[in-house]
């Protein structure tokens, strides 16, 4: 079988900045907006070989002879660029330095705000995750991560030491508890509760009498009858079918006096659907048979058991839905980038209305989005190399605002509450613990 799918690779580039000794050039690449490092800039010599920057982003190319060369820096993100350099340019004792331009400076105009500030850092436990509510702020920290899996479990974050925090208006240290055993995750119920997910347990969170109480929950219970449901409705529960092998799901309305459920709302990428169910032409006729036998004993598409039995959700290029659903007032939105349109119902699941997305921000533009808990705006969130962006979505007319660059590069857990957008961020190759840092946002 074969599929053909063009992959886009950005190229951009930097300046170098080169310095050269003893038949040598080196040099550091920096990003020309925040100063830092970039790791990872594919550097080509030519005759004298390729190099990597490393975590400091510096690199280093031998020369037999102390003649000029020409450098082409690569990086996703940046701009490409090729530069002569002379030896006399590079035969000193200082480093050279060269600022290069991200390509996100073209793409989306970034407004300049005051850098970050610190909410939650301490020196001997990391952030590992947090969840804002009427409550306060509550931070999931841990002394070491689990580095050791089993094959099974590859991949999975596990927290060793890990305890709760409930931090006050200021920031400071309110409650407490200790977490035994293994800490996977932290959740929240569609009333905005913290849940704590263990290796074998569940537990609610809440502050009494400020002691911060657990009360454990059956893990079945937690991912099969609360996580599902994401909000509610007069009458009805909101969730989805959404599957992690499956690239189409609908939005669902549950009725627990009726036990009934309502699909309103249906999303489906056709690209990889398509792809999906091409499957069942590749097949030996053997697989056919058994996959038209399914079809009939199941009532299931033979097309769509064949990409099932061929394991389609496996390929590098399948990609999980995403088309979220925010309540916004007195409206649900639905953002179907695949139609690239926010899908509107009223509270009693009856359509109203649509609109487009600018064609500014298309399809794969943004990566995630975020909603303000506390206002109700609604966020892209966009990812241009180190560089991570936040424009405002105007769901009456499908505009995207103006982006705000975060502070810090590669922040992780971006949350955005009462105007102030929340992440975790280390400094690269330092010392310093995961660190929650929040800054306003217009």
């Amino acid at each position: 079988m074969k599929i053909h799918i063009m992959l886009v690779i950005l190229l951009f580039s930097m300046g170098p900045l080169c310095n050269a000794q003893n038949g040598s050039y080196s040099g550091l690449v920096l990003d020309s907006a925040g100063g830092f490092p970039l790791a990872g800039v594919h550097v080509k010599g030519g005759e004298h070989g390729d190099a990597i920057t490393d975590n400091v982003g510096e690199f280093k190319l031998r020369s037999s002879s102390k003649r000029s060369v020409e450098l082409e820096f690569s990086f996703t993100g940046y701009y490409n660029q090729r530069r002569t350099i002379k030896w006399s340019e590079v035969d000193q004792d200082e480093q050279l330095v060269v600022y290069l331009s991200s390509r996100s400076e073209e793409l989306l105009p970034v407004v300049i705000r005051s850098g970050p500030e610190v909410v939650y850092q301490r020196k001997d436990l990391h952030v590992g995750a947090y969840h804002v509510n009427g409550d306060g702020l509550w931070v999931l920290v841990y002394e070491k991560p689990k580095l050791w899996h089993s094959t099974g479990s590859v991949g999975e974050q596990v927290f060793k030491g890990a305890r709760m925090y409930l931090l006050d208006t200021l920031f400071n240290e309110r409650s407490v508890v200790d977490l035994d055993g293994e800490v996977l995750a932290l959740y929240h119920d569609r009333d905005q509760q913290p849940i704590i997910e263990g290796r074998s347990m569940a537990w609610y969170a809440h502050e009494e009498s400020a002691d911060i109480i657990l009360h454990p929950i059956d893990k079945q219970v937690l991912h099969d009858g609360i996580l599902p449901w994401t909000d509610s409705v007069p009458g009805y529960l909101l969730g989805s079918n959404l599957s992690h092998t499956y690239p189409a799901f609908s939005h669902i309305a549950y009725d627990p006096e009726r036990n009934e459920a309502n699909a309103f709302c249906s999303v489906e990428d056709e690209f990889l659907v398509e792809l999906f169910r091409s499957e069942y032409k590749y097949m030996t006729g053997t697989n056919k048979v058994i996959a038209m036998n399914l079809e009939t004993e199941l009532g299931i598409d033979k097309e769509i058991i064949a990409g099932y039995m061929t394991r389609f959700y496996e390929h590098l290029y399948f990609k999980v839905p995403y088309a979220p659903l925010f309540r916004m007032n007195d409206t649900l939105c639905v953002f179907d980038k695949y139609k690239q349109t926010i899908r509107k119902y009223a509270l009693d699941l009856q359509p109203a209305g649509e609109v487009h997305f600018s064609e500014s921000c298309g399809r794969e533009r943004w990566d995630h989005l975020v909603q303000d808990a506390s206002t109700g705006t609604v966020y892209a969130q966009f990812s241009h190399g180190p560089i991570t962006t936040l424009r405002a979505i105007d769901t009456t007319t499908g505009s995207f605002g103006k982006a705000f660059a975060l502070g810090h590069p590669f922040p992780e857990e971006v949350q955005v509450n009462d105007g102030f957008v929340y992440f975790v961020y280390r400094t690269f190759g330092s010392l310093q613990r995961r660190t929650l840092y929040r800054e306003l946002v217009e």
